[in-house]
């Protein structure tokens, strides 16, 4: 039972990936996708073991929660990636000195998400693991 759901969320892990990924590409660098994917995975694994079955299974596994947690995963993912570009010229002076000032700051940011990324999947782990040993 264990390798029916790991294999159904990997793929509809997959799936919401490569989604994130058709919509974002030209925007974010591989590894932000690799660390969607990871956080994805994790993230539709935990929260669909603990949501309550409402829907029919399909092939002994309620993989309707975990493609609800995967989307909602991923739009998550998306609109976080979304961004604007400038419109005018002093829209875009604006905005280079924006640039500069965010690559001030980006080493900080970049090891600060990796921390939170690598707490929130060792977080949605323990919780499939004490799902599994709780039930």
């Amino acid at each position: 039972m264990i390798l029916r759901q790991f294999i159904t969320v990997l793929f509809i892990s997959i799936l919401v990936t490569f989604g994130y990924y058709l919509i974002a590409r030209k925007k974010e660098p591989l590894t932000k996708f690799i660390y969607a994917g990871l956080i994805i995975f994790a993230g539709s694994w935990a929260g669909g073991l603990w949501l309550k079955a409402v829907w029919p299974m399909i092939f002994r596994v309620n993989s309707i929660s975990y493609l609800i947690v995967a989307l909602v995963l991923g739009l998550v993912f998306t609109l976080i990636s979304m961004r604007r570009p400038p419109s005018g010229r002093y829209e875009t002076l604006e905005k280079l000195e924006y640039m500069q000032k965010e690559k001030e700051l980006q080493k900080l940011t970049y090891t600060v998400l990796n921390v939170l990324i690598c707490f929130l999947f060792f977080i949605f782990i323990a919780a499939v693991i004490t799902r599994y040993f709780f039930e």
